[in-house]
């Protein structure tokens, strides 16, 4: 995991903030998901950021979830992006 982490730290771009990083595994097929949610000042930096991830070789089928301006601040974005992980050797 100690990859996946990194990896996912170098694909973020400096404007965009993580706010949750969840790991899910699915044993019966030995899949393993990521869901990251955070903050970014707009729909491109989210959208730079799902296309920083998806150039990536450990991270696949990548979805962007739950985006929407946020409620207390309307320069900000709420977003969430769902992917598989392939961890080499697992």
């Amino acid at each position: 995991w100690s990859r996946v982490m990194a990896e996912l730290q170098a694909r973020v771009p400096r404007n965009v903030t993580l706010t949750l990083i969840k790991s899910t595994e699915n044993a019966k097929e030995g899949k393993f998901f990521l869901r990251v949610e955070g903050v970014a000042p707009s729909m491109r930096s989210v959208v730079d950021l799902m296309q920083r991830v998806q150039a990536s070789p450990v991270f696949r089928d990548i979805s962007i979830i739950d985006t929407k301006r946020s409620e207390t601040n309307s320069r900000v974005f709420t977003f969430g992006l769902d992917m598989q992980v392939l961890i080499m050797g697992a």
